[in-house]
């Protein structure tokens, strides 16, 4: 079959062929490149977005599956929400000098905000701007016989803004090989904006309680604001841009996995082992698809047998062990750690974890309540980041379609080691 971008030749799967390299290339390749050309602008929670999904409906399903939309409501833009809460925190630091009591309660109400936020515990100023509708794509390939286990793989179809804050300079900042320590906390941007907001509160109780502070406290008061402001001018030049790039490898390559990985379980089942394959919504705009899935699946999806892995970025890079978490790091369990050696292999560049400097991915909102899970990503080593992390260059001919290959594999031998050990 020869290799086509432009999504005019869908390579047939057979059992023979789905676990060849040479037609999982052409697949994906395919995929990526469909998607790509008939859904450009995929925003969360808009058409392009959902049209994704229902191109994906058609690569995920069999005979024996069952194929559901599980709805959700968000927000469009996780930057939006970001300027909306600093810029409310410089607005109460300009109020301290007239009403320290308002610019107290209004610090605290954006820390006690944010943190919800990023946690995906709860939302309150986010509810200040417009929330859209979408819908997740879930397909179940039930157990063969008693279910002993729950493995639910997810991947997001929405694209990512761009803007000047995704630039490799900036990037490189965060860096996990720049700081070491305990500046390890300096990788993550936001965490710092959270410790200087915890600062200005404390400064905010001073000027309250003896109506002054000393002037090195007033000075980290400005400064700490200075912080903010440079918060707010990145974010808001990310909503004011509006522009997505294609996706490529953020995220279609996971979708474009998550399609290959099902036609390999209904092909070669594990026994007691429910499978559920997700395409996520509204993962660029604060994991707006899966705060919903954790949340309405509880039910049906119980902690204490379900595990849950993301995907992330699989076009090109070391491939990692992604720890989630906007502010904290969420642990990956020791247990899950063993797998992952279990299934890199002897020939394969042992896998080590990656602590995420901003952002979150879909499987916060379920370790958050309560469930086990990871997620695998690739890492471009110069930059600390996915390859053409949103940035216009995150198009399907800058991926490599054989460490896409390779990282499904890799992906499919962990299933299969969790699935005896759960």
């Amino acid at each position: 079959m020869s290799q086509k971008t432009d999504g005019s030749i869908r390579p047939q799967p057979t059992d023979e062929r789905l676990f060849d390299h040479g037609w999982v290339i052409d697949y994906t390749r395919w995929i990526i490149s469909r998607i790509v050309a008939e859904c450009p602008s995929r925003w969360p929670a808009s058409p392009d977005e959902s049209k994704a999904q229902e191109i994906l409906h058609g690569e995920l399903t069999a005979c024996d599956s069952v194929a559901e939309c599980v709805p959700y409501r968000f927000n469009s833009s996780l930057y939006g929400v970001i300027a909306l809460h600093f810029a409310l925190a410089i607005l109460a630091g300009l109020l301290v000098l007239v009403h320290p009591a308002i610019a107290l309660i209004t610090h605290l109400l954006v820390a006690i905000s944010y943190f919800g936020d990023s946690q995906k515990r709860f939302f309150l100023l986010r509810r200040l701007l417009p929330w859209s509708e979408g819908h997740n794509l879930i397909v179940t390939y039930p157990a063969q016989g008693e279910v002993r286990s729950r493995v639910v793989l997810l991947a997001h179809a929405d694209a990512a803004p761009t803007g000047w804050i995704f630039r490799p300079a900036l990037a490189r900042l965060c860096n996990e090989n720049r700081y070491g320590g305990a500046l390890t906390f300096l990788r993550k941007p936001l965490l710092v904006a959270v410790i200087i907001l915890v600062l200005v509160i404390l400064i905010d109780l001073v000027m309250l309680t003896a109506g002054r502070s000393p002037w090195w406290l007033t000075v980290v008061y400005v400064l700490g604001h200075g912080y903010f402001l440079s918060v707010v001018l990145l974010t808001l030049q990310v909503v004011l841009n509006r522009q997505v790039v294609d996706g490529a490898n953020d995220n279609l390559t996971s979708c474009a996995a998550i399609a290959v990985l099902a036609r390999r379980f209904a092909a070669v089942p594990e026994e007691g082992v429910e499978l559920v394959f997700g395409i996520t919504g509204g993962e660029e705009a604060g994991d707006g698809g899966s705060s919903a899935l954790a949340r309405d699946m509880r039910g049906r999806w119980a902690p204490s047998n379900t595990l849950v892995v993301a995907l992330e970025c699989l076009g090109s890079g070391q491939l990692r062990v992604l720890e989630d978490g906007e502010l904290f790091s969420h642990r990956t369990p020791d247990w899950l750690m063993t797998a992952v050696e279990q299934s890199a292999g002897a020939h394969q560049q042992p896998i080590s974890r990656y602590r995420l400097p901003a952002g979150c991915t879909d499987v916060l909102p379920f370790l958050v309540r309560g469930y086990e899970g990871t997620c695998f990503v690739r890492i471009d080593p110069n930059n600390g980041v996915p390859e053409n992390y949103h940035l216009p260059g995150d198009r399907p001919e800058n991926l490599s379609y054989r460490q896409l290959a390779e990282a499904i594999d890799f992906t499919e031998r962990f299933v299969r080691e969790v699935s005896r050990l759960y």
